[in-house]
């Protein structure tokens, strides 16, 4: 085994990575501080990406049901008793948005459960 002599006034200028790797593989020193961060970065964005798709997956399904319901209001209203039918009676426009609203919410829905947000 290979010994070397280093001082702390000479690290400075070995601060080259390969020479720092070949120290610690003599030494058999652990991995730099640096290798570790990396790692450790790592395992935080995956955590936070899963947190984020968690969250979004709440906003999908609480989203996707909201819409659902205006898509229903908007089709079964003409056979509700209400003001807003004496002043806008309803008409197919309102069938036609109701069922694309129904659609739509029922994609964000889908979207929610599959948590296909970082691929």
């Amino acid at each position: 085994m290979v010994k070397l002599k280093i001082s702390f006034t000479q690290l400075p200028r070995l601060w080259n990575f390969k020479i720092l790797h070949l120290i610690r593989k003599i030494y058999k020193l652990p991995t730099l501080i640096s290798d570790m961060t990396i790692k450790s970065n790592e395992d935080y964005e995956r955590q936070r990406n899963k947190r984020v798709a968690g969250m979004r997956s709440v906003l999908d399904y609480a989203m996707g049901i909201l819409i659902i319901f205006v898509g229903i209001f908007l089709i079964v209203r003409n056979k509700l008793d209400i003001a807003l039918n004496k002043r806008f009676p309803p008409d197919a426009i309102d069938w036609f948005l109701g069922s694309l609203f129904v659609i739509y919410g029922i994609w964000r829905i889908y979207r929610g459960y599959k948590k296909n947000y970082f691929k």
